[in-house]
């Protein structure tokens, strides 16, 4: 079995102190995983969720803009499919 590159993460937290958010890239370009994860849960007003992308390396390098767009694609990707989107509308 594959080990995971990287497990970056993102979440957002609102109690009665107000919102708590934080992120973390796990390894990749500092602010190009975790971050965008945080933008897409901004974007889309999601609060008290965590989401975690898991990426395997597979031999092709990524720059900058293209892990930003995958880990943004993939953050929106999860909050459509659950319907995070419409239980926070």
């Amino acid at each position: 079995m594959k080990k995971a590159t990287h497990n970056a993460y993102a979440y957002r937290i609102v109690d009665e102190n107000g919102i708590s958010e934080d992120w973390s890239d796990d390894g990749e370009v500092k602010g190009c995983a975790g971050h965008p994860i945080v933008n897409i849960l901004q974007a889309f007003s999601v609060y008290n969720t965590l989401i975690v992308v898991t990426r395997y390396y597979g031999r092709i390098k990524l720059g900058p803009a293209e892990l930003i767009r995958q880990y943004s694609n993939a953050a929106k990707y999860l909050i459509h499919s659950i319907g995070l989107i419409e239980l926070n509308k």
